[in-house]
């Protein structure tokens, strides 16, 4: 879908559902059309014969037929297509590892670091299947396709993972002249898109103000925690994954950031702690009493926020929320500004997957 085609249709669905919304001021950001995507996973097909091929597939997004890729899938970035190739030899001369292997993903960095995790409908063998591994990084290092050199390779199976190198990789932004280093790790979410990514960073850093506290919801690794902690006094940022919680105080000392802290908890089990409805020990470590939040930060699955959560962070002035799907998120504007009386600050729409029908979002709210 073109980019205009997105606007025009996010246009339509703010005018009938949120008329006091002028059109004209939709911030729209775009960047590369391919060459964009900084992960990608992909189906593995085993062809038999005349001789055994591993090859990459994806599927059609109408259809659901496979579309083998050979090397090129035009949104992914040259360094992943790369390696799709190279993959694809050593696998296919390597039978006996790779006659299980049924996924592929990629995780690069536009630091040039890489992550590429194989998984498989086997038992992994810690010996044989280590030594494979090990080889495996070592022929794609013989093909200089990285400068720095700095390839992780992690097979997974059902009970077991082996791991060559590290679990993550260390990303770099640019967010209002300062720079943020972010350590992403395997198996969890990250911004697809680094170009748009540090857009959206140094988006919310523009207009989003506080000299009180914030409260972010679906925190993640903590790529907006680290931007959350150069506006607000303190922040409260909340995840329930375990990875990716140890992974935030990890990028909390990356960057030398002191006034966060971390609980593991979802958004719905937050919901019972801030109105005491009954105690975690997974925030014992936390004084919620001790914060003054006047802003929430959100940013939550496609499915969006539930009422119960929209009127949780309705007790905050400032609403900044982040979406993946801009339906759910003017249901959710919509209700807050029916329900609650919140005006509609700042609106931006994020090409943040050009050649497809999905945008970013990012609104920043406040009540009246």
């Amino acid at each position: 879908m073109l980019l205009q085609e997105k606007i025009s249709l996010y246009k339509d669905l703010i005018k009938n559902n949120l008329p006091s919304f002028a059109l004209n001021n939709l911030d729209v950001f775009s960047g590369e059309q391919s060459g964009y995507r900084m992960r990608a996973e992909f189906g593995i097909f085993h062809q038999n014969t005349p001789n055994y091929q591993v090859l990459h597939f994806t599927h059609d997004p109408k259809t659901k037929e496979r579309i083998f890729c050979h090397g090129h899938f035009d949104i992914a970035t040259p360094l992943i297509n790369s390696l799709m190739l190279a993959l694809e030899k050593f696998c296919s001369k390597n039978y006996e590892f790779s006659h299980k292997l049924f996924q592929i993903e990629y995780l690069t960095t536009t630091t040039k670091q890489v992550i590429i995790s194989l998984l498989f409908h086997r038992k992994l063998h810690e010996e044989q299947d280590l030594e494979k591994a090990q080889q495996l990084q070592e022929f794609l290092l013989q093909k200089n396709l990285i400068p720095t050199q700095e390839i992780n390779i992690i097979l997974r199976a059902r009970k077991n993972k082996i791991i060559v190198g590290n679990n993550f990789i260390k990303e770099k932004f640019i967010v209002d002249n300062q720079e943020v280093s972010l350590y992403q790790v395997e198996n969890s979410f990250s911004q697809p898109n680094a170009q748009i990514n540090e857009l959206m960073l140094n988006y919310v850093k523009k207009h989003a103000s506080t000299k009180n506290d914030i409260l972010e919801l679906y925190c993640g690794v903590g790529n907006f925690t680290m931007v959350l902690a150069q506006i607000g006094r303190k922040v409260l940022a909340t995840e329930v994954n375990k990875q990716a919680v140890e992974f935030v105080y990890k990028n909390l000392a990356l960057n030398n950031i002191h006034n966060v802290e971390v609980g593991r908890i979802s958004a719905e089990e937050f919901v019972q702690a801030i109105y005491k409805v009954r105690p975690f020990r997974r925030l014992e470590h936390i004084d919620l009493d001790s914060f003054n939040f006047d802003t929430v930060f959100v940013d939550p699955p496609r499915s969006g926020l539930d009422q119960k959560s929209c009127d949780m962070i309705s007790k905050y002035p400032q609403i900044i929320y982040v979406s993946c799907n801009p339906q759910t998120l003017v249901e959710n504007l919509q209700y807050l500004i029916e329900q609650h009386n919140y005006q509609i600050k700042h609106l931006a729409l994020f090409d943040q997957f050009p050649q497809t029908s999905h945008c970013e979002s990012v609104a920043i709210l406040q009540r009246n």
